[in-house]
């Protein structure tokens, strides 16, 4: 934990309080905090302006090690069940995460397909939709354009999100620095003696495993595997 983030916190909710427990938030104000002057005299906190790129990394660390662990789990109870899995949990173990450089070329047209369709106001028609979609891709690409058109329009409906947000085509940070900066918390949270991260290019992707053409920036894809003690 931060120390400084700790006491700034203690900081901002002593002048919160400030109101209703006058001699509560002097105390901790000038024995506490050790402040040289009365919270009286203190000024009412400000909110800065939220960072984007912050908050979407705190979602990518929330949502990577949910799936990371989940996934653990699951193994877990497949060997617990006597079914087969690809690495035994109880042994140590070794994790690999594959994190895409960029999105697949095939999906900007339906990028663009969706974006123009939201603005014709038709994004709702699913005959049209899906009868567009048809028109752009054929043979095995549909079996991948059908659920990331429906998975983009479901992002839309919902309105939790800007369309800006949606259609945007690169992550308001460095995928790989944050699986960095993730390597130790992964390690202790699943238990794995190492955590391995490789960036996945069009150039490098024909030597990587299987896993790792799955990974699209922003969810990136991942292998488990038992090494020696």
């Amino acid at each position: 934990m931060s120390r400084a983030l700790i006491l700034r916190y203690v900081e901002l909710q002593s002048l919160l309080i400030a109101t209703i427990a006058p001699h509560w938030a002097e105390y901790v104000w000038r024995e506490v905090l050790h402040k040289e002057t009365s919270i009286q005299n203190a000024t009412w906190p400000t909110v800065p302006p939220s960072d984007p790129a912050l908050t979407a990394v705190r979602e990518y660390v929330k949502s990577t090690t949910s799936t990371i662990t989940s996934s653990e789990a699951q193994a877990a109870k497949r060997m617990a069940k006597g079914k087969g899995a690809t690495f035994d949990p109880r042994k140590p173990k070794r994790i690999t995460i594959f994190a895409a450089s960029a999105f697949p070329a095939w999906q900007d047209k339906y990028v663009d397909l969706v974006r123009d369709m939201l603005e014709k106001s038709t994004l709702d028609d699913d005959k049209a939709l899906n009868g567009a979609v048809a028109k752009l891709g054929k043979g095995p690409e549909m079996k991948k354009a059908m659920p990331f058109v429906q998975a983009l329009k479901k992002r839309l409906v919902s309105g939790a999100e800007n369309p800006e947000v949606v259609f945007e085509r690169k992550l308001p940070f460095d995928e790989v620095d944050v699986l960095n900066e993730m390597t130790k918390g992964l390690m202790k949270t699943t238990g794995c003696k190492d955590v391995v991260i490789h960036q996945v290019t069009e150039e490098n992707k024909a030597s990587l495993p299987p896993n790792a053409e799955s990974a699209i920036p922003g969810h990136p894809s991942f292998l488990f595997e038992n090494i020696e003690a």
